[in-house]
């Protein structure tokens, strides 16, 4: 063997290399670009809620929660398909393992503000929950209280009210 043609194979084998890393890289890229549009999306859309609406029907909001938490579920493994093969590439010294971790943590980023924005309505919903029976409540003791007002008012405020009918 020839030193040209050492030389030629040890290039084949790097460029054969570099295609190979273009082609994994290439790959984690589409996969955490279209998770990262997918989670931007969702937090758009979390963010854009106005949770601050009085006449807001809590059934449908608990509904809303636990469908949001049933697709989170469902992304988790998602994520978990980004991340295990970024971390192989990392682990393997891949030639853009700087690109890699960045777009990682980017979509670990992403994905731990979405859970924090879950967390805010799971805590939004324990409080308006609490709200709602409150002024329910209070909404009952007003009722009663107009009732024993109007009791007292008809048949204890009488003109001719004696000692012995009080």
């Amino acid at each position: 063997m020839t030193i040209h043609q050492k030389a030629y194979n040890e290039l084949l084998v790097l460029s054969n290399k570099r295609v190979s890393d273009l082609h994994s890289l290439y790959d984690f890229m589409q996969a955490a670009h279209a998770e990262l549009t997918l989670l931007n999306d969702r937090e758009d859309m979390e963010s854009g809620i106005d949770w601050s609406d009085k006449n807001i029907k809590l059934a449908e909001v608990e509904q809303y929660y636990e469908k949001l938490m049933s697709e989170l579920e469902k992304r988790e493994t998602q994520f978990s398909s980004i991340m295990d093969p970024g971390e192989s590439l990392i682990i393997a010294h891949h030639s853009a393992s700087q690109v890699i971790e960045a777009h990682m943590l980017a979509v670990q980023n992403k994905w731990a503000w979405l859970l924090q924005l879950t967390l805010c309505l799971e805590t939004h919903l324990k409080h308006t929950g609490t709200s709602h029976r409150f002024f329910h409540e209070c909404s009952d003791a007003e009722e009663f209280m107009t009732q024993k007002e109007e009791t007292l008012n008809n048949h204890f405020a009488q003109a001719d009210f004696k000692l012995e009918d009080g």
